[in-house]
Formats: C-alpha cells, structure tokens, sequence
C-alpha cells in the first residue's frame, strides 16, 4: 500500500536524507528576491550557504529571467516598509502624545520618546538611501551570476513555450498544481508573455523537473510561495508539497522530492551538511515572511515584462500613475530584446516608444532619486539601443 500511494507518506529521516544527498537544489524565484530584502548580515550568510552548495545549487531559466525583472519591484516593496514604519510609528505615538495632554507623562519621558522618533527617521532614511542605490548599482546581481555561473536551466525555445503554455491553461482549469492560484492574471493576459509570465510558477516547476530528468538527481526545492496550489494543507497545518506534485515528480523522474520554505530549509541545511546557520539569519527570514503576510506578499516576485505588444497599455499606466517606474528600469534593463526590437522596427510609433523607455528612466519625479543618476541610467539605455541597432545592420 505504502509503495503505490507513496506520496500520502512522509518521508523517514533517513529517506530524506537519502533524497538530500541525491539532490540538486532549485530556489525559487522569490528566495532569490529575499536577497534584496533582507539585513546585510543575513544576506551575507545566506550568500555563504548558496556558495556551500556549490555545484548542486541551481536556478530554472524562468526564475532566473524573473529575478532580472522582480529585483527592482522587491527593492521597491522594501522601501513602502520603511515608510510604512515611519508613518505608523506617528501616526501611534507622537501625534496622539502631541495631540492630548497626559499630566502623568514626565516631560523627560516625552521628549525621549521624541528621540527615539527622530532616529528612527534618520535610520530608516538611510537604510531607504541605500535600497534606492540597488537599482542602479547593484552589487548583489553580479554576486548572484557569480555563484549560479552556468547553472541555469536551458531557456524553453519557442515551440515549447507554446506547447506549455497551452497545456497551462488546460492544467489551471483543471486545478493541477503548481500555479492554478494565477489563473486571474492567465485570464486578465493581452499577450503571449503576459500568459508566460502568469504560468511562472508552472514554467518553474516544469523547468525544474526537466533539470532533475537530464541530471538524474532528485530534487530539493526552496520557495517561499505560500500558495495553496503549492503546498499541502490540512486544517492550517502545512503538511508538505501538494501530493500531486509528489507524484508528478515521481513518475517524471522515477526520484523522490524535498520542498522547504526557506525558515524550515536553513535548519534542515544546518543538520544535513553540518554547517551553523545564526539563529538571528533564521529568525529574520522568519519574522519577515510573518510580515509580508501580514502587510500582503509583494506583487513584485512574478513582475510583468515590457513587450511590443503591452508597451501601449504601460504607456497609460505611466500617465495614469498606475505604474511603478522603479519596476520599469528594471524591465528596461532584463528585457535587451524589447530594445533591439523596438531599434530593428521600421514603424515611426515603435521608434517613439524605445525614446519613451528611455525617457522613463530619467523622469524627475521619481521620489527620492538623483536626477544625475537617471540621466546617466537613460544615456546607457539610449547607447545600448544605438549599440544593438548598429550590430543588426552590419
């Protein structure tokens, strides 16, 4: 009974651990996002476990391609917290203190209160400074290129991508996990990348499976995805990946899965390869998903692409204020096709729409950005478009 609903079954310590040294470990797009979210010393540390990994540590081509694009939107996300904090920290003391008069609050106390007020300003302005600079001047990027080198799963050709993203579809109206939890966004797509982008999580697990096939490994996969259609849950107790997937994975590979949220994968990973992990980097990674929970996970994990077809309806986003202009350096940036395209096409709307890319970049109203920096960062793009139009036509 056991071997033929083997997926119903936890798995042994000693299984896992068969299953843990068999294993290529695949992060998930949002794991790799926390990089920008988290502490610098925590950072570091999670950089040291990914380089302890070596040449076991993978990433899908999808994750890698959405982590170009969702870094500047998880910076983003960072600095609404900051502010967030800010704003609610007076909006609860100060003004409420300033407001009523209490004959029992020593005058001493108050203005320590004040203290603590303004250094919390000055501290979250800083911090705020330094998650700005990321967008532009990002040491973390090349750090991350560095670990993973060539470990990156092969990128779907065209063909393929059609076939799966038709067999998406099928799989979210069936409600086959992963991904199903995004048919909105499938339904809400205007082009073949918007239902790329909206079959991400699928993308990734097919990607993910096909690595583990061509490897003949078994899989660890760390993901921070709190969804339904990805995890088993019984009464609010997460029980472990969805038994679909379980099975799926099996019978794809004839191997056996691991799946960890990163705050239950860095005790695991202490255990397993006899490596201390702080309780601090821990207890970060932890309190931070309790959060985002609480304030509403980040859109920005799964962030749209530019393409021909949607520039239009960015465009109207842009003048409606809908569009976070941060989210749109960084898919200039991940997107040097949409440049070489708009560059390669003869119709004069499409060469005014790669000047507007560029003219996004350096808009001076981009709260708390140098202008000095957004110029530089619109004359790179500009060069880089030249650049690429002149190699098509040689």
């Amino acid at each position: 009974m056991k071997e033929r609903f083997f997926a119903h079954f936890p798995l042994t310590d000693a299984e896992k651990k068969e299953v843990w040294e068999d294993a290529i470990f695949i992060f998930d797009t949002n794991i790799i996002l926390e990089l920008y979210r988290t502490s610098e010393a925590t950072r570091e540390e999670l950089f040291s476990v990914l380089e302890h990994l070596g040449d076991r540590a993978w990433l899908t081509s999808q994750s890698a391609k959405e982590v170009f694009r969702g870094r500047a939107s998880a910076i983003s996300e960072e600095l609404k917290s900051y502010e967030r904090l800010k704003a609610n920290f007076e909006k609860t003391v100060i003004k409420p203190l300033n407001s009523t008069r209490h004959p029992h609050l020593l005058p001493a106390t108050f203005h320590e209160l004040e203290a603590v007020y303004q250094k919390v300003q000055v501290e979250t302005e800083e911090a705020a400074k330094r998650l700005r600079a990321l967008i532009l001047h990002d040491p973390i990027l090349p750090r991350i290129a560095a670990i993973f080198g060539e470990r990156v799963g092969e990128d779907l050709d065209e063909a393929a991508l059609k076939e799966h993203i038709e067999i998406g579809k099928v799989r979210f109206e069936q409600q086959v996990p992963p991904g199903y939890e995004d048919a909105k966004k499938l339904k809400d797509a205007l082009s073949d990348q918007d239902e790329a982008d909206a079959l991400g999580d699928y993308l990734i697990w097919v990607q993910a499976i096909k690595l583990c096939k061509q490897h003949e490994k078994s899989l660890v996969m760390v993901t921070n995805d709190q969804k339904d259609d990805w995890w088993h849950k019984e009464n609010g107790d997460t029980l472990g990946p969805r038994t679909e997937m379980v099975e799926e994975f099996h019978s794809d590979t004839g191997r056996r899965m691991l799946m960890y949220r990163l705050k239950q994968f860095l005790p695991v990973y202490q255990e397993m390869e006899k490596v201390a992990v702080s309780e601090a980097t821990i207890k970060e990674v932890s309190e931070k998903r309790v959060r985002l929970r609480e304030e509403g996970e980040p859109h920005g994990a799964r962030a749209p692409a530019l393409s021909l077809r949607n520039l239009s309806r960015v465009r109207a986003g842009v003048e409606a204020e809908r569009t976070d202009l941060s989210l749109l350096v960084s898919n200039v940036y991940g997107n040097p096709r949409l440049l070489q395209s708009l560059t390669r096409s003869p119709r004069a709307t499409e060469v005014q729409d790669a000047h507007f890319v560029a003219k996004l970049v350096s808009k001076e109203d981009i709260e708390g950005w140098e202008i000095g920096a957004l110029e530089e960062a619109a004359r790179s793009i500009l060069q880089d478009t030249m650049d690429r139009a002149d190699g098509t036509r040689h």
